[in-house]
């Protein structure tokens, strides 16, 4: 969204480029583009709302935001997306998506990875505020003295107290579980509503 390459691997890594590049902005905005058209053909509301709102995201992130602020969101991301990105997918669940994307079956999949990811985070910050988990330092590659940690980085690089991360962590948890809450409530009290209406 910032315009960096950036390939997340599933050890718990991602290699992110050192500058910006175009192409990476531009593909994005094509493949947001793509999701757009999809969905204006099969008269989706959800694509024709969503890819302006990411697009317009995108370009603030890439050309607006000052390079010092990318690098501390980058850096704070690392973990915030496992609880943001899995929020969304579970909310995802319930939106309209055109049918080259098969959301009619892949969104229980969805769905169930993005529980299981939001609710282990969300109970391993909940302990690491209480004093039962420790904040996890360093890097899973290199270990707790790798100082190139996400955590480190927020700590020693950006100044921000032990404290500050856990609440900071805590807070995102606690808005992301209530917004799930809130939207999957409404979805079933819609749902039937509906059913009521045409009974």
């Amino acid at each position: 969204m910032s315009g960096y390459k950036a390939l997340p691997l599933p050890i718990g890594w991602t290699n992110i480029s050192t500058e910006k590049q175009d192409f990476v902005y531009w593909g994005i905005l094509f493949l947001l583009s793509v999701f757009f058209v999809a969905g204006w053909k099969e008269r989706r509301i959800w694509p024709l709302i969503i890819a302006p709102i990411i697009a317009v995201a995108q370009w603030l992130m890439t050309w607006i935001v000052p390079e010092w602020r990318t690098e501390m969101w980058i850096t704070f991301g690392g973990v915030g997306g496992e609880f943001y990105l899995s929020a969304l997918m579970v909310v995802a669940f319930f939106v309209d998506l055109p049918e080259k994307f098969r959301w009619g079956s892949c969104r229980y999949l969805f769905l169930f990875m993005g529980a299981a990811c939001f609710l282990d985070s969300y109970i391993f910050w909940r302990d690491a505020a209480a004093g039962v988990e420790d904040i996890p330092w360093g890097t899973m590659i290199h270990g707790e003295g790798d100082e190139g940690g996400d955590m480190n980085k927020l700590h020693e690089g950006w100044g921000w107290p032990i404290q500050k991360i856990q609440q900071s962590y805590n807070a995102i948890g606690t808005t992301c579980l209530i917004v799930v809450t809130a939207i999957y409530t409404l979805a079933n009290l819609s749902t039937l509503y509906l059913k009521g209406v045409r009974s």
